[in-house]
């Protein structure tokens, strides 16, 4: 568990410079130059979620409750949501000219499904932490960066490509969601 903790704390730190620590990443920047610092954000970023990976295969589950099994269909639906949501910021979509952080409710929204499905506390600790820290990024970035441009809509064509490439994306998840995490979705 100390590792998952460990690699939490490099995620949410690496994320949080740029809206946290301002001046902290000026003066790496001014010291190091920007492709360094890019670099430094980098490293921390993919050592936390190694240490995190690690964490997760190394502690042994402790549940604190056991979710219903009526709720698989919320994490699912949860789950869609945050696909669709993931690859909505990645282009000028309609849901990106309505929500201005598409990308950290996608995380969001993944986290909740997650922890109505695993009452565990590696995974509390796991998806709690990664929700708290979307809705604190949310509030600073809109705190630093004040006015927000909405992007153009684009066709209604592209979102349907979106979202269809979403659920095709979740079900290559739940198919494989056994052999990256050694928990089966689905039993044939």
């Amino acid at each position: 568990m100390t590792l998952i903790i460990i690699g939490l704390g490099l995620w949410c730190f690496a994320h949080l410079i740029p809206s946290l620590f301002i001046p902290l990443k000026k003066t790496l920047i001014a010291k190091a130059g920007e492709n360094a610092y890019a670099g430094l954000v980098a490293t921390l970023i993919v050592s936390g979620i190694v240490l995190i990976v690690l964490g997760w295969r190394g502690s042994t589950p402790v549940h604190l409750y056991v979710p219903p099994y009526g709720l698989r269909h919320a994490t699912y639906s949860l789950m869609l949501l945050s696909f669709f949501l993931f690859a909505s910021a990645n282009y000028n979509s309609r849901l990106k000219s309505l929500l201005r952080h598409p990308m950290l409710l996608g995380l969001l929204s993944w986290s909740v499904a997650h922890l109505l499905s695993n009452g565990e506390t590696r995974s509390i600790v796991l998806f709690g932490t990664l929700a708290a820290w979307a809705l604190i990024e949310i509030v600073l970035i809109n705190r630093r960066d004040k006015d927000w441009q909405k992007p153009e809509v684009v066709p209604l064509k592209k979102e349907i490509k979106a979202l269809l490439g979403s659920v095709f994306f979740l079900a290559i998840m739940i198919f494989l969601h056994k052999y990256y995490t050694g928990m089966p979705l689905v039993v044939w």
